[in-house]
């Protein structure tokens, strides 16, 4: 059936597309700004994209844009840097967008409106 071919080629283009990102390395760069960095950071937000989609066609469909998100982010804004569970709220703007900036666009605004969730020591949280 076409649905579950278009599964099936799903599955095998995020297959390509992650494996391309790991045989290149984390020094792989898609913006100059990803040089400042740590390589800390960008190991961790690999490792979390292989665990965003949750079997989602559509969420896998958009790793690349979600990753992409996500290391600018970490670029533009050091002091927040990466944080666990950023990857699910990137991919849900990278999947809801119409573009890469769009989706960046939109991401970073709810990014800091909601910076304390995120930032070390999660203040936000904290503060209820």
């Amino acid at each position: 059936p076409p649905t579950r071919r278009l599964r099936l080629r799903a599955v095998v283009l995020t297959i390509v597309v992650l494996r391309e990102f790991y045989q290149r390395g984390c020094a792989r760069r898609n913006y100059t700004l990803d040089a400042s960095i740590e390589p800390t950071v960008i190991r961790s937000i690999d490792a979390d994209i292989m665990r965003t989609s949750g079997g989602d066609p559509e969420i896998r469909g958009c790793l690349g844009v979600t990753r992409s998100l996500l290391l600018r982010c970490a670029a533009e804004d050091p002091d927040l840097g990466y944080c666990q569970g950023m990857n699910m709220v990137a991919a849900l703007f990278a999947v809801a967008a119409r573009s890469q900036e769009e989706a960046y666009a939109r991401f970073r605004a709810y990014v800091q409106e909601l910076r304390g969730l995120w930032l070390p020591g999660f203040p936000e949280l904290l503060a209820g």
